[in-house]
């Protein structure tokens, strides 16, 4: 979990007081402590083997051209998984090249604990699931959104797939 803390919070990590990092069910003032808050959290259900956390990574395009609406943008997305995880996102910055210009590159990462606050199930990652999620990304951000995931096995192997299923925004209901 620490491991985790510290890689988000690198120096590519956008510290720009205004949400380009926070927090959900935890202690928004000292994102340290929201650890230990997701720690309480899992010893409370007696759930502290096995994935302690679940890590997300949404990166966006061009149109998402600076770090403020990058963080108002990740607040929506992250704002899905409320109802039932405590998270922690971080928007990075990595400037990227597309068709020889140099273009902003801000991707967020969204990490929730394993172990949801409100019933005490563990984060199930079915694709159902991740298809919903992505389904709410799609609609805020207006764009397509292509699932990839990766994860460790049992025996610490790492596997990964790619769902060929690309998900558009609900063009009707963002007219609402």
């Amino acid at each position: 979990m620490e491991n985790m803390l510290r890689y988000i919070l690198d120096d590519r990590a956008l510290f720009t007081g205004f949400n380009g990092i926070s927090c959900y069910g935890t202690n928004q003032e000292i994102v340290h402590k929201a650890l230990e808050e997701m720690l309480f959290v899992k010893k409370y259900f007696g759930k502290v083997s096995g994935n302690p956390l679940i890590q997300f990574v949404v990166s966006y395009d061009s149109n998402v051209s600076n770090a403020g609406i990058a963080s108002l943008v990740t607040e929506e997305v992250a704002s899905f998984l409320s109802d039932s995880y405590q998270y922690i996102w971080v928007v990075h910055y990595e400037p990227r090249l597309e068709e020889s210009k140099m273009y902003a590159c801000y991707h967020a990462h969204i990490v929730i604990n394993s172990v949801s606050y409100a019933n005490g199930n563990m984060y199930s990652g079915k694709l159902e699931d991740i298809r919903s999620f992505a389904q709410h990304i799609a609609d805020v951000t207006g764009g397509q959104v292509k699932i990839e995931c990766s994860y460790e096995m049992a025996d610490g192997n790492m596997s990964s797939f790619r769902d060929n299923h690309r998900i558009c925004p609900d063009l009707y209901e963002n007219q609402i």
